[in-house]
């Protein structure tokens, strides 16, 4: 059972959903704290026993004593997966389906076992500012309104046949670069659709808008992030701005390492780094730049959702300025009509989050409008009343859930004056406690060790010449830039923050706990009387218990607690030179006679030695 063998464990829901077995290990191991993320996904409809990750999870939770559940996504508007997330914290209380609609009717508090942290419980955030831009006439627009007229008319001929030419048709409105990476070797050759690529290409409007605007936001020091739908947007872009601005770009996509898109990203921090940051939608999770002074949306996903994703990486805590959010409207075409969508559901203005089903409900709707029939002649616009529907629901579901009880419901929500209280529980000592533990134990472990300019900041790397092949969760060759401050991890984000759970940490403290070089020491202090002894460390429920035995085999509780002083200093003893006197295994044995019978965490031998004069 692999959850025997390793404390900690990390696996994906997919994975966990997708091997059964492992569920069932896990379930089998009994999990000390089971901590789920994104637990939105774990669904159960009612009368069905679940999705696969739900099924997976339950035998888990059920069997765990510790759970604990993680979301971003609000779940006001979905009372009965709300419950379901319940019933695996308290399956006592909430047995089966009945009484939900009854509690929330009651306005009946939840159990003592969720919170829930919205804008106003953090002091709210600076406003959505829209910046809609009408860039060039009418007519610099008609080479891709022509490209797009082209794919939209072309033909459909079966169900297999719409996903591709849906790809298309996006594609065709994010970029004539994005279209041309995607065109059949059979259509490459057609002239007219290599003439209407080229003039679409030459004319985009939305280029030379931003070329426009670049020196002046270069010159005022602003940073612009900007997000693309495709990889061949985003170097189009790039190699405009580099040739015909003679300004950098920074770049974040799938296709550079993860190395690569932290140094991309640290760059464009900087002051005197590139104004602008290219993004695929690979930027659009797990990334902070609120930072940046706008958003620059080039191109608009028809998922309403995936645009909630870009603007969150600007919009949220520890942003002090209005999130400037600019986005093309063109004069006509299916472009147009999705502007006129998202402003219509304030997408812009305000978050859509806990609106998910409605906004796919939408996302759909706009395919459909896609793939419909275009005849010679015919308007590139949708009518409205193709989206009355799809529209009319997320309106009904933005009110119930600003309406919800749910705000009501929760016990002991969080406030900002309970910071003080929750930042206390961390010791305040434990930085700088984590930085000399780690610094030291890698300098025998034989890492590179660097200090860099910064508060706590260090690069440590296992190379070739260290002591040990690997950590556990640390393989050869790892390296690591970071620092062991908190403020500072949190104000530079190409940090890493050293602390536990970091993969250094963590590998550092397993090799200490398990490996002999944490387990077995000697050292000497400075003292009065001078002695020899054992000192061991016993794991006690409430911490450890340090007992110390003298050199006549005579347990000295007072000479244990002043061993483990914080303010004793100890050095480490030259062990070739103890190990080789004769009888030192002998001696050994025989304190560590005199030690409780139980296996110690960890034993020294120790020297108190008289101060020289």
């Amino acid at each position: 059972n692999p959850f025997d063998v390793h404390r900690r464990a990390i696996v994906s829901l997919e994975l966990l959903a997708e091997r059964r077995r492992l569920a069932e290990q896990a379930a089998a191991a009994g999990i000390d704290l089971l901590v789920v993320d994104e637990a939105h996904h774990l669904k159960r409809p009612p009368g069905h026993p679940g999705n696969p990750a739900y099924r997976a999870v339950a035998p888990i939770a059920a069997a765990g004593r510790n759970v604990l559940l993680l979301t971003a996504t609000p779940l006001e508007d979905d009372a009965h997966g709300f419950f379901r997330l319940l019933q695996l914290l308290r399956p006592e209380e909430f047995p089966d389906d009945r009484g939900f609609d009854e509690r929330l009717a009651r306005r009946e508090p939840l159990p003592p076992c969720t919170s829930a942290t919205r804008r106003a419980d953090v002091g709210g955030l600076p406003p959505r500012l829209p910046a809609p831009v009408e860039a060039g006439a009418p007519a610099d627009w008609e080479p891709l309104l022509a490209l797009e007229r082209r794919v939209r008319s072309a033909p459909v001929p079966s169900a297999a046949a719409r996903r591709p030419a849906l790809e298309r048709i996006a594609r065709a409105l994010a970029s004539p670069a994005a279209l041309a990476a995607v065109t059949p070797p059979a259509e490459r050759g057609d002239p007219e659709l290599a003439a209407l690529l080229l003039a679409a290409e030459r004319a985009d409007p939305r280029l030379a808008w931003l070329l426009a605007e670049l020196p002046a936001w270069r010159r005022a020091g602003e940073k612009t992030l900007v997000f693309v739908a495709h990889l061949e947007t985003l170097e189009r872009i790039q190699e405009a701005i580099e040739k015909r601005a003679a300004l950098r770009a920074g770049i974040f996509h799938e296709g550079l390492s993860a190395e690569r898109r932290d140094i991309e990203v640290a760059q464009f921090r900087l002051p005197e780094g590139p104004p602008v940051l290219l993004s695929t939608e690979s930027g659009g999770e797990g990334r902070n730049f609120q930072f940046c002074t706008r958003l620059v949306l080039y191109d608009l996903p028809w998922n309403p959702a995936v645009v909630e994703q870009r603007i969150g990486r600007l919009d949220r805590i520890g942003r002090d300025l209005p999130t400037e959010i600019v986005y093309f409207r063109p004069p006509a075409g299916l472009r147009r009509t999705l502007v006129g969508l998202y402003e219509e559901i304030g997408l812009f203005r305000s978050p859509l989050a806990g609106l998910e089903r409605e906004l796919a409900s939408l996302a759909r709707a706009v395919e459909e409008a896609a793939l419909a029939p275009l005849a010679p002649g015919d308007s590139l616009d949708v009518p409205p009343a193709a989206f009355a529907g799809v529209l009319d629901e997320a309106r009904a579901a933005r009110d119930r859930v600003l309406a919800a009880a749910y705000h009501e419901l929760h016990r002991d929500p969080y406030r900002p004056q309970m910071a003080a209280g929750l930042l206390a529980r961390v010791p305040p000592d434990l930085e700088p406690v984590t930085q000399s533990l780690v610094e030291r134990a890698a300098a025998r472990f034989g890492f590179l060790i660097e200090r860099e300019s910064g508060r706590r900041t260090f690069r440590f790397e296992l190379g070739y010449e260290a002591l040990v092949e690997s950590l556990p969760g640390v393989p050869s060759g790892s390296r690591y830039l970071g620092t062991f401050d908190r403020e500072e991890a949190v104000d530079d984000e190409g940090l890493d923050f050293f602390a536990n759970g970091h993969p250094l940490v963590e590998g550092v403290l397993t090799e200490l706990e398990d490996g002999p070089r944490g387990r077995v020491g000697l050292f000497q202090v400075e003292g009065e009387p001078e002695t020899f002894g054992l000192l061991a460390l016993y794991r006690r429920a409430e911490g450890y218990e340090a007992v110390a035995v003298d050199s006549t085999g005579k347990r000295r509780p007072d000479l244990a607690a002043w061993l483990t002083a914080a303010d004793r200093r100890r050095e480490p003893a030259p062990a070739a030179r103890w190990t080789a006197q004769p009888g030192w295994a002998k001696t050994v044995r025989r304190l560590a006679a005199a030690l409780p019978g139980e296996t110690p965490q960890a034993v020294a031998a120790f020297r108190v030695r008289r101060r020289a004069p």
